[in-house]
């Protein structure tokens, strides 16, 4: 059962003696803390209700002896960029990777000062200034490395309102994302409110807009569904990262999803061996089995057994302890507290990871449709974490550090890109080729997908739809078993693009297929007449003009063409066509010829795209003059 995160602070050090304090960065020298106590805050509020989410970093701050937050340090403490890429082997990868690869960091409500607080974090460490980047076509552009925020519906504004909590969230996330891959573009995308719903739909725009890693350090205070929520995560050949929670034993949403990186928490201390660090299992790192997701490929053909046939978190792991967290620039001020601040959670952990997953990309990493499989492939390739708790249950690996697969730190923690760019297979699940020869035909209210299969099988389909080219987002709730399907959820001159990918019996998802587009086009055809004329001689009595309403089913049809004779008694003639008005009317004149004579006006034709002339003479056809 999760505890409750008083409980947890009050068992990792709700008063902390000074000498527990956080770690400096070698650059650094740390201020006075001297007759002071440190304490963790979380600083986003516990979820009033399971489908809103909770931010999962905690501040490291001190109180003094009245318990007020003394507001900090003007330098920074805690980990830096360098101290981050030597505990987990990238400081050649750091420097070398990322130019072009676009991470993004999705969080609720704003921070206003997310780019000049970015800026100043990455001054002060020494990595490259950030560029702006632009959003256009569908895509994120600029030279690296740029930075662009976003809100849920990738628009550069209006934003949503802010919040000081998730600011600090939002710095931490940026800066984590800075630390471990520089020269990586930063997207950042700003959901209108911490529901599941809005964070999703912010998931949703990172993916269409190009990012090849998503960021999520939040999660539900309970297991939610993939059937209510996964569609929002699934988001094939993209590593989208999630925090597995700050509150110990007990499992969060988005964390226990088949579509995500499970990221759980590590305590990182300096140390004498050959690496020069250690970690054990963080005690308030989220862990165990999900109620809803069954036990995707990868961890099945690892031989985890732990959940049964359930999803089992974490994954993977990074440094999340707040007394050995990491340094944050926010000047958004929030609880007192603003300027360089520390900080620990899963939080930290998310962004750390989803960034290992960029720079391996950036490397030239060659990933399956979902890269939460890479690490099983190459366990080995990862520093196992064997010590630590995160509580008590059964069985113990689910909450208790060991050798190989544990929940709170899953495979273990990053060491260099081996575990993460696909050099060690893909976590022992099946390989399925996409389909192939996608074509999308456009109906009345519908649209006609057929493919060909991919060799192997049988495999059913998942179809992704969208609005604009490369910007599909799953579409089907249930899978596809035939290689056709007609969809009907579409409005008439529309254009829509799809793509599709096949799905293994072991869950196994393919890259997608080529993209299709069709535009769907009412067909119905509907019968148009011609109404009694209105015959309308001038005042001088030379020429006369005649007007011919065109109806369907009593309304006005505007655009018809309309071809007639007029013919008189006299022997004149005249032929002549017009096209009908928005009130549905078409008006013809002639001169008068002789005195007496009648007219009389005959349809040739009708036409109207859509319509069908019925073929009848209006009435009131003749008129003497």
């Amino acid at each position: 059962m999760a505890r409750r995160l008083t409980t947890f602070l009050a068992a990792c050090g709700l008063a902390v003696p000074v000498a527990l304090a956080v770690p400096l960065t070698s650059a650094q020298a740390a201020p006075s803390n001297t007759g002071l106590t440190a304490r963790n805050v979380a600083v986003c509020p516990t979820p009033q209700n399971v489908d809103t989410a909770q931010c999962h970093a905690i501040r490291h701050e001190f109180v003094d002896a009245n318990g007020k937050p003394v507001n900090p340090n003007v330098t920074p403490s805690g980990y830096g960029p360098s101290d981050l890429q030597s505990a987990y082997g990238l400081t050649s990868a750091s420097s070398t990777y990322g130019a072009g690869v676009t991470i993004a960091i999705v969080d609720a409500y704003d921070d206003p000062n997310a780019a000049s607080d970015l800026a100043t974090y990455r001054k002060q460490f020494g990595l490259p200034a950030m560029n702006t980047c632009t959003v256009s076509g569908g895509t994120v552009a600029g030279t690296s490395p740029c930075f662009v925020k976003v809100n849920q519906k990738g628009q550069v504004g209006p934003y949503p309102r802010a919040n000081g909590g998730w600011a600090q969230e939002i710095s931490l996330d940026l800066d984590m994302a800075s630390a471990i891959c520089p020269h990586c573009n930063i997207l950042l995308v700003e959901a209108s409110s911490a529901s599941m719903t809005n964070l999703g739909a912010a998931v949703d725009t990172a993916a269409s807009l190009g990012a090849v890693a998503i960021s999520n350090s939040y999660g539900s205070s309970g297991d939610l569904s993939d059937a209510s929520y996964g569609s929002y995560y699934n988001h094939p050949g993209v590593a989208v990262t999630a925090s597995t929670g700050d509150n110990g034993y007990g499992v969060g949403y988005p964390a226990t999803s088949d579509y995500t990186v499970a990221v759980g928490g590590t305590t990182l201390s300096q140390a004498s061996n050959s690496r020069g660090w250690s970690e054990t299992a963080w005690s308030g790192a989220g862990s165990g089995c999900s109620t809803y997701q069954s036990e995707p490929a990868w961890q099945s053909s690892y031989g985890l057994s732990a959940c049964g046939s359930n999803r089992a978190i974490a994954d993977v792991s990074a440094d999340a302890n707040p007394n050995t967290g990491v340094a944050v620039y926010d000047s958004y001020s929030y609880q007192g507290m603003s300027g360089w601040l520390v900080f620990g959670g899963t939080s930290v952990s998310s962004p750390i990871i989803a960034s290992v997953y960029a720079l391996a990309k950036g490397a030239g990493a060659s990933w399956p449709a979902y890269p939460a499989a890479l690490p099983y492939g190459d366990a080995a390739a990862l520093y196992d974490v064997t010590g630590g708790s995160n509580g008590s249950c059964t069985p113990s690996v689910l909450c208790t550090g060991g050798p190989g697969w544990d929940g709170p730190t899953g495979l273990g923690t990053p060491s260099g890109l081996a575990a993460f760019d696909g050099s060690g297979g893909s976590g022992g699940s099946t390989t399925v080729s996409a389909p192939t020869s996608l074509l999308a035909t456009p109906g009345d209210g519908s649209v006609s997908l057929t493919w060909t299969a991919p060799s192997g099988g049988p495999y059913t389909y998942d179809v992704y739809r969208g609005t604009n080219s490369g910007g599909e987002s799953l579409l089907t709730t249930s899978p596809v078993s035939g290689t056709t399907y007609s969809d009907t959820t579409v409005a008439n001159g529309t254009t829509y693009y799809y793509y599709v990918t096949a799905v293994a019996s072991d869950g196994t998802q393919s890259s997608p297929s080529n993209e299709a587009s069709a535009t769907p086009t009412s067909t119905t055809i509907q019968t148009m007449s011609v109404g009694a004329l209105t015959w309308t001689p001038a005042r001088n009595g030379k020429s006369l003009s005649v007007t011919a309403p065109v109806t369907s089913t009593g309304n006005p049809v505007a655009g018809a063409t309309v071809s007639v004779t007029i013919t008189g008694t006299d022997g004149s003639s005249a032929s002549g066509s017009g096209t009908t008005g928005s009130s549905g009317t078409v008006t013809f004149k002639l001169s008068r010829t002789t005195t007496g004579t009648k007219y009389t006006l005959t349809v040739k034709s009708v036409t109207a795209n859509g319509y069908r002339w019925d073929g009848s003479q209006p009435g009131n056809a003749s008129y003497t003059m």
